[in-house]
This record gives structure tokens, C-alpha cells and sequence, in this order.
């Protein structure tokens, strides 16, 4: 998992003022700078850990520290505590979904409920599926994805339409742009 995490922080680094770090046991965390890499890392990472599940706990806020740009670690603020409450509240319920704290309260029922939706839908993707979808955000072509897969183009189709990943992609794209639209020029952090 360090080395999938280390790799998918090296494979896009202005994504993050502070890498993926692990920080106790299975957990890890990172400060984004933004918050449009947030569903083509989870579509990675939930590659690498299937057929476990993923929760993601996010907030956007302020720092109260300096960032670290090595680690995720040595760091505090509002954001770091808005995400732990939202780890707690998906531990309690024993869910694996993505939760989001730190925006405005009247945008957050619906972004979560969202989130919720895609996140349970991703858990439940085989990784062909999440290999599909990262494919298509990058703009690969069937073909490629299945030359890559060893599938047939059709399969790659079928895996599409079955578990609607267009329609998915299109849900993160929505859910991205709201999220970006109450956070532009705010100065927050994503952690």
C-alpha cells in the first residue's frame, strides 16, 4: 500500500501540497490543494485495494500549522478535525462511503448524499471496472483499455453500460465543479 500510495503521489504531484501518507495502520492522508483529484485517486486506489473497501473522509478548511510537502503528518487545523469527525461518523455506521465536511452547511446533504452514492458504487466495482473508468477520464479508447485488459472491445462496453461508469463519471465531474464553484479563492485546505 506505501508503495501504491508513494507512486500515486509521484504521478501527480500539484495535485498535493502534502503527499498520501500513511498514518496509522490502514489508514492514510494527504492535503490536496484542490479538490479535482480526489475521484481519479480514489478510482486508483480502490484498484489496488480489491477487493477491500475505501473510506474517504475529506474537509475542507484552514491549516494551522506549516505544510509538510515530504509527509502528510505534523499538521493541524480545522480541516484535520473536521476530517477525523467525518472517519468517526463513517466508523460508527460502518460505512464505506465519502463524506465531506468544511462547505457551506446548505450544500452539504446533497454533495454528501452524492458522494455516498458513487462511493458505494465504486466499492462494489471489480478492479476492471475502476481500471475502465481511469481509462476513460484520461481519454483512452475502448480499444486500448482492452488491448490493456486482454478483453474484447465489447467487453469493455458491456463492463460500461452494466455499471453505468459513464454516468459515474459524469456524477464526479458534477460533484467536482460544486465543490470547486464554493471553494475558489477561499484559501481552504482539502484534507
Amino acid at each position: 500500500m506505501k508503495q501504491t500510495l508513494k507512486q500515486l503521489s509521484g504521478a501527480s504531484p500539484e495535485a498535493y501540497l502534502s503527499p498520501l501518507t500513511i498514518t496509522l495502520g490502514d489508514e492514510f492522508q494527504a492535503v490536496y490543494g484542490d479538490f479535482s483529484a480526489v475521484f481519479p485517486h480514489m478510482l486508483e486506489i480502490l484498484q489496488f485495494l480489491s477487493p477491500h473497501k475505501l473510506r474517504v473522509a475529506l474537509a475542507y478548511g484552514e491549516l494551522t500549522t506549516d505544510i509538510n510537502p515530504k509527509a502528510a503528518l505534523e499538521m493541524d487545523g480545522p480541516a484535520f478535525n473536521l476530517a477525523r469527525g467525518c472517519m468517526e461518523g463513517l466508523k460508527k455506521r460502518q460505512s464505506t462511503a465519502l463524506l465531506i465536511d468544511g462547505l457551506p452547511e446548505d450544500r452539504l446533504p446533497l454533495i454528501n448524499a452524492a458522494c455516498t452514492l458513487l462511493a458505494n458504487a465504486l466499492n462494489d466495482w471489480k478492479p476492471a471496472t475502476l481500471r475502465i473508468a481511469r481509462g476513460l477520464q484520461k481519454g483512452e479508447s475502448a480499444q486500448s483499455l482492452s488491448e490493456m485488459l486482454g478483453i474484447t472491445p465489447r467487453a469493455v462496453h458491456k463492463n460500461i453500460a452494466t455499471n453505468y461508469v459513464r454516468d459515474i463519471l459524469a456524477a464526479m465531474d458534477a460533484i467536482n465543479r460544486e465543490v470547486r464553484g464554493l471553494t475558489e479563492e477561499k484559501g481552504g485546505r482539502f484534507t
